[in-house]
């Protein structure tokens, strides 16, 4: 029997720029989104993590998608 992965939750997370270190490095954050719909596209939750980014003021250097799945069955 094959190992099967049925997709859970997902989670969205917007990384923004969030000033500098004492050092003077970029210090980064990331806001979560969470509970978004496992079943949706890539291109979806791309469109909407544009539209989050651009209500931002700050910079948004990077966009993550994060998926949970449950697996079943056997390995072969």
């Amino acid at each position: 029997m094959a190992v099967n992965s049925e997709p859970t939750s997902s989670e969205l997370i917007v990384r923004v720029e969030d000033g500098t270190t004492i050092s003077g490095a970029t210090r980064y954050k990331n806001l979560s989104y969470r509970n978004i719909k496992a079943e949706a596209t890539d291109n979806d939750v791309k469109a909407i993590a544009d539209l989050l980014g651009n209500a931002q003021t700050k910079s948004v250097v990077g966009i993550f998608r994060s998926n949970v799945v449950t697996l079943t069955g056997e390995p072969e």
